[in-house]
């Protein structure tokens, strides 16, 4: 169903116009390599930034990053997967771990969400942030969609702010470890490349 957020996990389905409350733990910037849908589609691989791969695919697009990129017949796409805890709706507790991925027309709200949280003042850490994920329609040349609407869980970005002294916040640092540690790791294999994974 267009505009809704689907846990992949709990198979949870919530309106894009609520969204849920989530915290970022942390992000994770990479390049996926897709089979295009014209060969059976599918996850082929990821890679970092200044990978061979990523630099090659830059140069064969004439130096730039921004466009269609690609690995022979297969598309290569700048991804920004962000690991963090979805909460319930008082927003105060977690409910597990979750995996969100931007892409295309998904980068734009991510990267606005990234400088909002990294513009705070004394910068906080990322996982003292409560954000609200929602979706809208968009439209543009070449029709309608839905992305990602990404706003403070509350009045402001500094007002959303979790307390240090929680077990909110103990829990939000917990799951960093964890993942920069490799003992959480998103599953595109599981995912199309037009899905939201979450």
């Amino acid at each position: 169903q267009s505009g809704v957020l689907f846990n992949t996990l709990t198979k949870k389905m919530t309106p894009g116009a609520k969204g849920v409350g989530f915290i970022p733990c942390h992000c994770e910037f990479s390049y996926i390599e897709w089979v295009s849908r014209n060969n059976g589609g599918g996850f082929k691989g990821s890679y970092t930034k200044g990978s061979p791969e990523v630099i090659q695919a830059i140069k064969d697009n004439g130096g730039s990053r921004y466009g269609k990129l690609s690995i022979g017949e297969n598309e290569l796409v700048e991804t920004i997967s962000v690991y963090g805890l979805p909460l319930d709706e008082t927003g105060a507790k977690s409910e597990g771990f979750a995996v969100i991925s931007f892409s295309s027309t998904k980068l734009k709200p991510c990267r606005d969400w990234i400088t909002a949280m990294y513009s705070l003042k004394n910068q906080p850490p990322i996982f003292a942030n409560r954000a609200r994920i929602c979706t809208e329609k968009k439209t543009n040349e070449h029709g309608s969609f839905y992305n990602f609407k990404i706003a403070p869980l509350v009045t402001s970005w500094a007002e959303s702010l979790i307390d240090p002294a929680s077990a909110l916040f103990a829990e939000g640092e917990a799951f960093k470890d964890m993942v920069e540690k490799g003992k959480a790791k998103a599953a595109f294999e599981t995912q199309g490349d037009d899905e939201i994974p979450f």
